[in-house]
């Protein structure tokens, strides 16, 4: 069994290898669809025919065809779901009508969009058939199956997508000074560099102690302040 480190303060940050499957919505048109109902069937397509005490939707239109409220079911008493009668879509009262559909590469299952940050959305999949988690649940030992089924939350085993809201041009603008030390031109090699930020990113440790930890094993001197302009660099 291979060892692995005791500390991983980074693994949040860690990205899928595939990017989702991205469905564009296409361009629907509900008087264009009612024409094509009443060409069908003989007879133009009735408004939803509402009960006494049932309350209106709580939306203007549809987000895919742009039907008027008239023609909008409240589809799970109103819990915040509408049916559009006219084209057959559901949706919420916040769907943008632009909204894209993020699948997932594995299984193909639409990604729920499970957290929103300032600058970006978190999708999941949520099919436990889907082999990316039947993989990752399946290459868990016995007692991280446990802690699994007993910590749910400390596991990542469902494919996970980040939607970042920003452009390279306002990362340009907010990115700060240039940092003091210039990888290509480190006094120490690359390998060596390599060594001081596992020891620092990976392993969590203080700078202190990963500059005496290169010099008590692997007999180079290293400032403490040095492994902090590595890690900023």
């Amino acid at each position: 069994k291979k060892n692995k480190p005791v500390n991983k303060p980074y693994t949040s940050f860690k990205v899928d290898e595939k990017l989702p499957i991205v469905d564009e919505p296409t361009s629907l048109d509900y008087k264009q669809l009612l024409q094509d109902y009443e060409l069908n069937h003989g007879k133009p397509l009735k408004s939803v025919n509402r009960r006494k005490n049932s309350t209106e939707p709580k939306v203007d239109n549809c987000p895919h065809c742009n039907a008027p409220r008239e023609y909008i079911y409240d589809n799970n008493g109103s819990k915040g779901q509408y049916l559009c009668k006219v084209c057959g879509n559901t949706f919420t009262k916040n769907k943008s009508k632009n909204t894209l559909l993020y699948k997932c590469p594995y299984c193909n299952r639409a990604l729920d969009k499970v957290k929103t940050r300032s600058n970006f959305s978190i999708y999941k999949c949520r099919n436990n058939n889907c082999s990316f988690y039947q993989n990752n649940l399946n290459s868990l030992s016995k007692e991280e199956k446990q802690e699994y089924k007993d910590n749910p939350g400390n596991f990542k085993l469902h494919y996970i997508y980040r939607d970042f809201n920003f452009t390279l041009k306002n990362l340009k603008s907010n990115t700060p000074n240039r940092p003091k030390v210039d990888l290509a031109r480190a006094h120490n090699s690359l390998h060596t560099i390599g060594y001081i930020l596992t020891f620092y990113v990976n392993y969590g440790l203080s700078s202190r102690v990963v500059s005496r930890i290169m010099n008590d094993i692997f007999n180079i001197k290293v400032s403490h302040q040095t492994v902090i302009n590595y890690a900023q660099a």
